[in-house]
């Protein structure tokens, strides 16, 4: 799997990028829905299956005392996404000059200048740009002026909620893994022991589900 950094990096030389954009804090399964979407359409198009991420998280650098802790940290959230099957992660150095840009211009320098999108992905609720005004319509609007796909996934829910890092968060945070296993999370991993306070990157077979922190252990 191949890293390119923004702005840092010259623009990365992959074959048709399909993008999966978004912070992806925990990777759980409305993230991995959206990856595997991007894995898949880029498989068609005999593109490259691309995740791009903010580096900081945005919130720890517009809201630093209110920030939420983190579910993984970026090495594991690259582990995560290397074992989902993405070829390229592009990093975006998140600061508050660029949380000032207006969306268009965000698309231009980020998506089409450097990286040469074919395709993007993004979840059901994705903001972007200055003070979040970049919407799904908008973004879509933009890739077709300037020639480019653009999708999005439902919410991915269990019974009457949406899953989220939020709702993922909470649960991890507490130690209540029956209640995680009710979002379908695993919080076991094949190749070792799993330990309180151990990231863990939870798979169904082969299948990359999400991950996060384990509070305490269950019992086998």
């Amino acid at each position: 799997m191949h890293i390119a950094h923004f702005p840092d990096s010259p623009r990365p030389k992959w074959p048709r990028p399909v993008a999966a954009l978004g912070n992806f804090d925990g990777l759980h399964r409305g993230h991995m829905k959206l990856v595997e979407r991007v894995r898949l359409q880029a498989a068609e198009w005999s593109g490259t299956p691309v995740a791009l991420i903010f580096e900081p998280h945005p919130p720890r650098v517009l809201r630093p005392e209110k920030a939420p802790p983190l579910l993984m940290t970026l090495d594991q959230k690259l582990e995560g996404f290397e074992r989902a099957g993405i070829q390229g992660v592009a990093i975006v150095r998140f600061t508050k000059d660029l949380s000032r840009w207006e969306p268009d211009v965000f698309v231009e320098n980020v998506l089409v200048d450097w990286l040469h999108v074919a395709e993007v992905w993004v979840g059901a609720n994705f903001l972007f740009g200055r003070d979040r005004t970049g919407t799904f319509t908008m973004l879509r609007s933009l890739g077709e002026s300037k020639g480019f796909r653009t999708e999005r996934i439902d919410p991915v829910r269990y019974k009457d909620f949406v899953v989220s890092s939020t709702r993922v968060r909470h649960l991890v945070g507490e130690g209540r893994v029956d209640e995680a296993g009710a979002l379908q999370i695993r919080f076991t991993e094949p190749q070792r022991a799993v330990t309180p306070g151990q990231f863990a990157v939870l798979y169904d077979g082969e299948r990359c589900l999400g991950g996060g922190v384990i509070e305490r252990t269950q019992p086998q």
